[in-house]
């Protein structure tokens, strides 16, 4: 029981690290403002001030322990920032195949209804043609019909 009491203590202190680390510096740098003079920076032209920031990488094995629940957190955002943006390939892919497709058959379908729209046109002049030509026989016939039945009414005479 004391060393799991133990070991969440510690870890809440290694998950404040970074606050407890700024307060230092700051009760560091107030001890040194007491030391350095006054009249030093104010008449000085140019100051400059230095800004020290720390690498930060993204290691899962780093040096330092820094509490297990921490660690598991930023893997696990990291895993999942990193199977984001897989999934974000590939269904942008996806989408772009699917845009494709969808051309390619829109582009299928124009040349198939125009295909469709010359044979019908082909087949209709067609039938016409054939209907005109029956219905000029079916006229020859009904003439050679007529002739023949005044031949037979002049017979009958």
């Amino acid at each position: 029981m004391l060393i799991a009491v133990m070991g969440d203590t510690y870890e809440r202190i290694i998950e404040n690290k970074e606050v407890n680390a700024t307060m230092s510096k700051l009760k560091i740098l107030d001890d040194l403002n007491t030391v350095l003079p006054k009249g030093c920076i104010a008449s000085d032209k140019e100051v400059y001030l230095f800004l020290v920031k720390p690498n930060e990488e993204l290691d899962d094995e780093g040096d330092t322990w820094e509490g297990s629940l921490k660690r598991i957190i930023r893997v696990v955002e990291r895993k999942g920032r990193a199977i984001e943006q897989r999934l974000d390939k590939k269904t942008d892919a996806l989408q772009a195949s699917i845009e494709d497709m969808i051309k390619k058959e829109i582009v299928g379908n124009r040349i198939m209804r125009a295909h469709i729209d010359q044979s019908v046109r082909g087949q209709g002049e067609k039938v016409r043609k054939d209907v005109n030509n029956v219905n000029e026989r079916i006229s020859k016939m009904e003439s050679r019909i007529d002739d023949v039945l005044v031949a037979i009414n002049e017979l009958r005479r």
